[in-house]
């Protein structure tokens, strides 16, 4: 294929940034053709191919010196697991964010419940707890 696209082409196709493909040049993970007239970089579609496993490690949140080791340096074996152990990692993530998610819904509903009960009740100051219930019941109190 001889088709080629220029950096605003690219960056608005992956929604990236032009600063971003220019970055990526400058620490040698993605490499461009320059046209020797106007100097604007021309990306091939080994280039795009490049670009596209480039944001997809991105994505996993690898940091861009793994990428260039993955890119450079690493056979499919090795790739695939990477991948394996970042899907573990990522479905811990995802139990993370559940939790979280509960946490937060709960949070809601108290919120609700504090705005449904504003002005109904007024808060005054308490004394300073003595005691400190061990089970459920008041005969557990201990001073």
């Amino acid at each position: 294929m001889d088709e080629q696209w220029t950096i605003g082409e690219v960056a608005a196709i992956f929604n990236v940034s032009t600063d971003t493909l220019r970055y990526y040049e400058k620490v040698g993970l993605l490499s461009a053709e320059k046209n020797k007239e106007n100097g604007y970089r021309l990306y091939s579609y080994d280039d795009i191919v490049v670009l596209m496993d480039i944001l997809f490690f991105r994505s996993m949140e690898l940091p861009l010196k793994e990428i260039k080791r993955v890119i450079a340096e690493m056979d499919i074996e090795d790739i695939r697991e990477l991948l394996l152990r970042n899907q573990k990692i990522v479905e811990k993530r995802m139990q993370e964010l559940k939790r979280l998610q509960q946490r937060v819904g709960r949070a809601a509903c108290q919120y609700a419940l504090c705005l449904e009960m504003a002005g109904k009740y007024q808060f005054v100051a308490a004394p300073r707890f003595q005691y400190k219930l061990i089970s459920g019941r008041p005969e557990d109190l201990v001073a």
